[in-house]
């Protein structure tokens, strides 16, 4: 057997033997930096289409983005909460693959969808017995809390039609979505589920607001015209600091958004909630 071949790294590696370094937090920091890199440049990280997971987002100026694949300005979020997500989604492919399961089970369907703007995605999950889709979803305790008294986030939902929508186009009678979720630090007695009937017009009208916003960016046209992004409506929320294009304090929107801004009438606003 021969060794594989070892590479020396490129400059800005951690160097281990740097005078004064702290050798565990080096090592830690070596590792993160591996870690994180093969984060950013796995294909779903470089993926420039819109996607079933986000044509459902609320937000029409994060879908003029995507459609426009503009530079991202929010790179620096950490990514383990995503990998430990695509770790189980590995793990989950291969178990409903087993064979004892006599085909039941159909897992990381590629679906096409609305090509050229939305060519399709990969569905988690078709389960044939139920005429069900099923996505998985990991997430953390105060999420999980949040679903189960409040519901999922209507992008989930969306995003599960969508999914059923492709499932059609193949050949497919989907009766049911589901979402799976996926306790990311408890156990395997706390994955819960959300289901409901097949909704063709949730996806249907999920690829109609796709295309109005498109047009939209046909006709201010913000690549030539930076002012026109303010034209693009925005859905400020807490979840802004995970945008990719969220740039606090943003002047200049071809930049990055500058999200959860504060009310342009503090007064009113006040009121309101007095």
């Amino acid at each position: 057997m021969t060794a594989p071949t070892f590479t020396q790294p490129e400059a800005g590696a951690v160097d281990l033997g740097q005078p004064g370094a702290d050798e565990n937090d080096a090592v830690a920091g070596e590792l993160a930096h591996i870690i994180r890199d093969a984060s950013t440049n796995a294909p779903r990280s470089r993926q420039s289409h819109i996607g079933p997971s986000e044509v459902g987002d609320t937000c029409d100026r994060k879908i003029a983005y995507k459609l426009l694949d503009w530079d991202k300005a929010n790179t620096g979020n950490d990514p383990l909460a995503s990998i430990i997500g695509t770790g189980f989604h590995g793990w989950a492919e291969e178990a409903f693959s087993r064979p004892e399961l006599g085909g039941r089970f159909i897992v990381e369907q590629r679906l096409t969808i609305a090509p050229p703007l939305m060519p399709g995605g990969s569905c988690d999950l078709y389960d044939r017995l139920h005429d069900r889709v099923i996505d998985w979803k990991v997430v953390g305790d105060s999420v999980m809390r949040k679903y189960k008294s409040e519901g999922p986030r209507r992008k989930y939902v969306v995003q599960a039609n969508v999914y059923g929508l492709g499932w059609e186009f193949l050949g497919y009678k989907p009766r049911e979505v589901a979402l799976a979720f996926v306790p990311r630090t408890g156990y395997l007695s706390g994955l819960w589920v959300w289901k409901q009937p097949y909704d063709r017009q949730v996806a249907l009208d999920a690829l109609r607001r796709m295309y109005t916003i498109r047009d939209l960016i046909i006709a201010l046209d913000p690549e030539a015209n930076p002012a026109m992004w303010s034209l693009i409506p925005a859905d400020p929320g807490w979840d802004c600091k995970y945008c990719p294009y969220f740039k606090p304090r943003s002047t200049d929107l071809s930049e990055g958004c500058p999200g959860n801004l504060p009310p342009k009438n503090p007064t009113t606003a006040q009121a309101k909630a007095a």
